[in-house]
């Protein structure tokens, strides 16, 4: 084949993956807090391997080290939003294309992390799925964004004085309805638990407050019925006997 992709012939793995690693620690304006997803790809990674595929291999090892410490910038979390090596990046796939924008397409898009990288390196792309959770998770991440989120100027009176300020529809619409139902789950006194990261004895705490649970994972059933509140679990035929064996033997 003559026309190899860099990604054939080399790639900084070794960087790339500690870059995955530590992106697991953060929370805040990354895509895995808009909902959980159990297979979702790093943004670092998914970043830098489209890109290392979507420009042809060094002709030289001068060039090779170059391209190597760029992907390795690439592929850093604080670097997501940095136009520059956005631009460059854009720039290199489109001049190895002959300047035009590529169509990539992610068949299983899961949590999106693929074609969001490859929407950000200027490709026209397109996202797959047939569980209906991954399909919304997807047109959160790709379409809505695109479509709600693009900012505009308004007017805002205080007293006498107005002034202009420029908003993000879609951010704050998503402030205030999800203060809406914050507002009416206080009003039916309900307590709302986010779960993150909890130890086994924390859960089981958690557990033991709950008048019931609803679950549909074997662990969550299983430690329910350890503290003794009573559960309903949910499952699917295609999804094994594991749960409802469970519930019959107790």
């Amino acid at each position: 084949m003559k026309d190899k992709r860099f990604i054939e012939e080399s790639f900084p793995l070794k960087e790339v993956s500690t870059e995955s690693a530590r992106e697991k620690n953060i929370r805040h304006g990354h895509i895995s807090t808009l909902h959980i997803w159990w297979a979702r790809r790093p943004l670092a990674s998914s970043r830098a391997t489209s890109y290392a595929a979507l420009i042809p291999a060094p002709k030289s090892v001068e060039e090779w080290n170059k391209k190597k410490q760029f992907i390795i910038e690439l592929s850093k979390w604080e670097n997501s939003l940095n136009l520059h090596l956005i631009e460059k990046a854009k720039r290199d796939i489109l001049e190895a294309n002959n300047g035009r924008p590529l169509k990539v397409l992610d068949p299983f898009a899961g949590g999106g992390a693929i074609p969001l990288e490859a929407l950000r390196l200027g490709c026209e792309t397109y996202a797959g799925e047939y569980n209906p959770v991954a399909v919304l998770i997807l047109k959160c991440t790709l379409e809505y964004p695109q479509k709600y989120g693009k900012s505009k100027k308004i007017n805002v009176k205080s007293g006498i004085i107005e002034t202009e300020r420029e908003i993000n529809p879609l951010l704050e619409d998503v402030k205030k309805w999800g203060n809406w139902v914050l507002k009416e789950a206080k009003k039916e006194n309900i307590t709302c638990k986010i779960i993150e990261e909890y130890n086994v004895f924390e859960l089981m705490n958690i557990y033991s407050n709950c008048d019931v649970l609803v679950g549909m994972r074997l662990h969550s059933i299983i430690l329910a019925l350890k503290v003794g509140t009573p559960c309903i679990g949910l499952f699917h035929e295609n999804w094994g006997l594991k749960n409802p064996g469970l519930m019959e033997g107790h």
